[in-house]
Formats: C-alpha cells, sequence, structure tokens
C-alpha cells in the first residue's frame, strides 16, 4: 500500500445527491426508497466525510461545480503533490 498516494474525496451536498438520485429513480422503485432519501444520504456523507478525514483524504466539493472544473481542480492538486507540470491539451 502507498501511503504517498494522492487520495481525492469527492463530496456533494445531500440536497444535490437527492436531486441527482431522484433523476435516476424516475420509475419510483420502492427498494430504492432509501436511495433517494434525504435522511439516509446525509447519513451516508456523514460517514464518507469521516472516513475521509481519518485517512487524510483531500475533499472536494462538487456540488455546484462542472465535470471541467472538477478536472482541473483535480489536476490542479495532482500538480501540487507531484510537482509535475501537467500540459493543457
Amino acid at each position: 500500500r502507498n501511503e504517498r498516494a494522492l487520495k481525492i474525496g469527492l463530496m456533494i451536498s445531500p440536497e444535490r445527491l437527492a436531486e441527482i438520485r431522484s433523476h435516476r429513480n424516475l420509475g419510483g422503485n420502492m427498494i430504492l426508497q432509501d436511495y433517494c432519501d434525504i435522511t439516509a444520504i446525509e447519513q451516508e456523507l456523514f460517514y464518507a466525510r469521516r472516513l475521509f478525514v481519518e485517512n487524510n483524504i483531500t475533499m472536494i466539493d462538487i456540488s455546484k461545480r462542472s465535470i471541467e472544473e472538477i478536472t482541473v481542480l483535480i489536476m490542479a492538486k495532482y500538480q501540487e503533490f507531484t510537482g509535475e507540470i501537467l500540459a493543457k491539451d
């Protein structure tokens, strides 16, 4: 196990995750009820945040970011971590 590996955890607001999940569950499948439940989602995110903190994982909040913005942030963290300059294509 490489303790020096770059680790990044992506976080999202419970409301945004519930919105995304509800769009996936348009059929209203009862089995997925907890999947879209805001309280269950808050609990999941609490445990994820705790895991990230306990393992010294950098967190990026992606709640209101585009995939391009997220990519730029991850690339910046990578450059900061490695000292490498990444080419922009």
